[in-house]
């Protein structure tokens, strides 16, 4: 979906012009700032702190009329004006440049924050407007990602370049954001019959009303307001911290600048993936508590800081200097934990907002977003000047995230628990989750079956579904004092299964539109498959008139926490995924009652988790992929097979000597079809996945159909060569099958002989693959093997199947 997105003109015209914007209004904001800074170095930290106040007014005087604005008339519209008025604004920094006025440079800079105020709205409200819900996230993640790239680059270019270059791009890039806001696709106009306030405050204290009705959209907007007010406190900062304490060249500024934008871009690319399209608060508290650590972390880093002669550059700040690394992952990470905070409250804002105030909605946030960023401005300047110092302020700056850390937990009182338990589930156990979008489309009255796996499997369900579920647990686990921990993360519903009454109860409960989880196998599997499934979950589904969501976990039955402890090998921190799949209903016939009806009610319970755990199967592999895999999930040394002889193989002696075999099979065969004429036993086994290893396609005689038919099956897939054991064709007597064989033309190997020949070089090259656990390049669709019909009724007719006819087979199976 994120790829679509980009190649979508939906959305990549308004990606690259709000890009070119940012683009711009950082690289003259860093180069003005960089002017400053080497001219006026008395004055650097208090002048530098009044040209970023002065950057943000604007935003606080226009964004309610800029939102205002972008509701009445064609966003595109509107943005395509913009833009032109942000390229004379360019070619007006030239001209002042020529008259050296400084005073004009700030103006022109508080101008470009007028123009990036109605900007704003536009960009904002257009995402809701051309994308779906499922893509809100996505986008958001996009635009705060590539605004901090532009940022980097405004960084990288405004500090290092000459100012002179510095204006020739700001006019080329003003040109190249004309050119893309003109591909915006036209829109509709949300409210065209809206009247536009003449007035700025009278429209600021109308926006501050539309904003006040609605508690999500408010909190979602102080919450965005936190983070762009330590953004703009650190981004000003860093030049006087860099300067005064640090005593470093504008290289390092340039780094620790650079640092930051990227960490914000990861965090913001990581929240995308994190929430597979849906807008939720999941990581909010966490990443909240993360940012004041690391404002703590730089106070303490930069407190009583050595004073130093001279002034240091990047190679010796990050060489020489101390808690030079901790100084600059104290920043990486607080932009990081930034990134994945924001986009989420971006994406909330723009889907409660009602359609038709989207804009509005979005100049009132930006409205406090500029108080907020000029509010900390001017916060740092009374406080620099009466004394206090830089480390001193990221103390009062880590306090406030405390608080604000302590405000989401109080209106978020699970996330934090959630996002924690998240966080330490992914970490240890890697958890893929997919089909997040069939959780979504399932509504609100839902019944979430899941198969037991291990004792995880609450925990996981708890963690990844995107809401807060209810759980039908026995009442005897209910007492337990653990399970009242995992109350914190769902609603728990106490089930006593000796009460006639328990189910008529959970229905009702189902029927209040909630979704509530069961596990209809009733207790742990001992088997790693479905146990016996109970009738009770699709009872309650069919009573409460609600869909069956089914989710199928895999990988937690070889955790420690399983019951397979004895029959197979688990280990610690297996990886673990989970399949959410479209949700379904049955009807049960009304003709049925009693018994029968309870048993129907199992049947396609357990029909349905059965296909349940087949679809969520990966038939798209090889089949030697699945056997190293298996040898990975079971253990090397398990042994796995055993014929006649009573000599078992294990997974790691099958794999060797297929490697070595199939490499011998390789140097000696250039046909991609061979014959198999072998016993049951292990010779053919190693023999069939040896030529799996090198794409060779086993073709599976049949020794008992007699040398015609055999005959005949060589000749149907035109085989050169039959694969066979010496002391199997003189035990069986099938001499005459043999010379058979050997008159059409066919060339027979005796298994013995050909091992017995197998050179130093084949051997030492299957041994390297063994090492290397080389897979091989076939995709799941090119043919794995051909085997034959009886020929009862005439002659026997090839089967060509594929590795993803075997996986499937083997699944359903299973």
């Amino acid at each position: 979906m994120s790829d679509n997105l980009l190649k979508s003109k939906r959305f990549l015209p308004l990606l690259l012009t709000q890009f070119f914007g940012a683009l711009n209004d950082n690289l003259f904001k860093n180069a003005l700032l960089m002017l400053v800074t080497v001219r006026m170095v008395d004055n650097a930290d208090v002048l530098s702190n009044i040209i970023a106040a002065l950057f943000i007014v604007p935003f606080f005087l226009f964004s309610a009329t800029a939102g205002e604005v972008s509701d009445k008339y064609d966003r595109s519209r509107v943005a395509r004006c913009l833009k032109v008025v942000e390229l004379v604004l360019m070619l007006g920094v030239g001209v002042v440049y020529c008259l050296q006025s400084l005073s004009g440079l700030i103006l022109l800079l508080t101008l470009m924050g007028a123009q990036s105020a109605f900007f704003g709205p536009v960009k904002y409200a257009l995402l809701p407007q051309q994308l779906k819900l499922n893509e809100l996230v996505a986008g958001n993640a996009y635009v705060e990602a590539t605004t901090y790239a532009a940022i980097l680059l405004g960084l990288i270019i405004g500090t290092l370049l000459p100012i002179e270059w510095v204006i020739f791009l700001l006019i080329t890039l003003s040109i190249a954001g004309v050119f893309a806001a003109w591909n915006i696709p036209a829109v509709s106009a949300a409210r065209p019959k809206a009247t536009v306030s003449k007035n700025i405050f009278n429209a600021t204290l109308k926006t501050f009303r539309l904003i006040r009705r609605n508690k999500v959209i408010f909190r979602a907007i102080l919450g965005a307001t936190w983070f762009w007010t330590i953004g703009a406190f650190i981004a000003v900062q860093i030049y006087p911290l860099s300067g005064t304490i640090l005593l470093v060249s504008n290289t390092v500024i340039t780094f620790f600048l650079i640092l930051f934008s990227l960490g914000v871009a990861a965090g913001s690319l990581l929240c995308e993936k994190l929430m597979k399209g849906f807008v939720r608060t999941t990581y909010l508290p966490i990443t909240a508590l993360a940012m004041a650590v690391c404002f703590y972390a730089l106070y303490q880093l930069t407190t009583d800081y050595p004073k130093f002669d001279s002034s240091a550059g990047f190679v010796e700040f990050i060489t020489q200097r101390p808690h030079a690394i901790g100084i600059s992952f104290s920043l990486f990470l607080l932009a990081f934990f930034g990134g994945l905070y924001i986009v989420p409250l971006d994406a909330l804002m723009q889907s409660k907002a009602p359609k038709s105030y989207t804009a509005t909605v979005i100049g009132g946030n930006n409205i406090l977003n500029a108080l907020g960023m000029a509010g900390i401005s001017l916060a740092a300047i009374v406080l620099l000047s009466i004394g206090v110092t830089i480390p001193q302020l990221f103390l009062l700056v880590a306090i406030c995230a405390i608080a604000v850390f302590l405000h989401i937990c109080q209106l978020l009182p699970d996330d934090l628990v959630r996002s924690l338990l998240q966080s330490l589930l992914q970490l240890f156990f890697r958890v893929d989750l997919n089909g997040v979008q069939n959780y979504k489309n399932a509504g609100k009255r839902v019944l979430i079956v899941a198969n037991h796996t291990s004792l995880l499997d609450g925990f996981l369900i708890a963690a990844f579904m995107p809401d807060r579920v209810t759980f039908a647990i026995n009442t005897e686990w209910a007492k337990k004092w653990y399970i009242k921990i995992f109350g914190l993360l769902v609603n728990l519903y106490p089930l006593d299964p000796t009460n006639p009454m328990a189910v008529r109860s959970l229905i009702n409960e189902v029927k209040k539109n909630k979704k509530v989880m069961i596990f209809p196998e009733g207790r742990i599997s001992v088997t790693g498959g479905l146990m016996k499934v109970y009738e009770g979950a699709g009872i309650v589904a069919q009573k409460a008139d609600a869909k069956i969501l089914p989710v199928r976990i895999n990988g937690a039955q070889f955790s420690k926490l399983s019951y397979l402890k004895h029959k197979l090998k688990t280990r610690t921190f297996p990886k673990i995924s989970m399949t959410i799949l479209p949700a379904q209903k049955f009807e049960i016939p009304e003709t049925l009652a009693g018994r029968e009806r309870r048993q129907y009610a199992s049947m396609k319970l357990y029909d349905l988790m059965a296909e349940m755990m087949y679809s969520s199967s990966n038939i798209n592999e090889h089949i030697f992929s699945s056997l190293l895999d298996a040898a990975e999930l079971y253990g090397w040394n398990q042994k796995i097979a055993e014929d006649i002889s009573r000599k078992p193989i294990s997974y790691n002696g099958l794999i060797k000597k297929s490697y070595i075999l199939g490499k011998a099979y390789e140097t000696a065969f250039a046909d991609d079809y061979v014959a198999l004429m072998l016993p049951n036993g292990l010779a053919d086994v190693v023999s069939f996945f040896a030529l799996q290893s090198v794409d060779k396609v086993p073709v599976m005689l049949n020794f008992s159909q007699g040398a015609g038919q055999i005959v005949s099956c060589i000749n149907t897939v035109k085989v050169k060569t039959v694969i066979t054991s010496e002391r199997f064709v003189r035990l069986a007597h099938l001499e005459e099958t043999e010379k058979a064989i050997r008159e059409n033309g066919t060339k027979v190997v005796y298994l013995e002989k050909f091992a017995e020949n197998i050179s130093l070089t084949d051997k030492l090259k299957g041994f390297v693959r063994h090492i290397s656990k080389q897979k091989p390049v076939n995709s799941a669709n090119k043919p794995a093997v051909v085997l034959f019909t009886s020929g009862s009724e005439g002659l026997p007719k090839a089967v060509l199947l594929s590795h993803k006819n075997l996986q499937a087979n083997r699944y359903q199976i299973t």
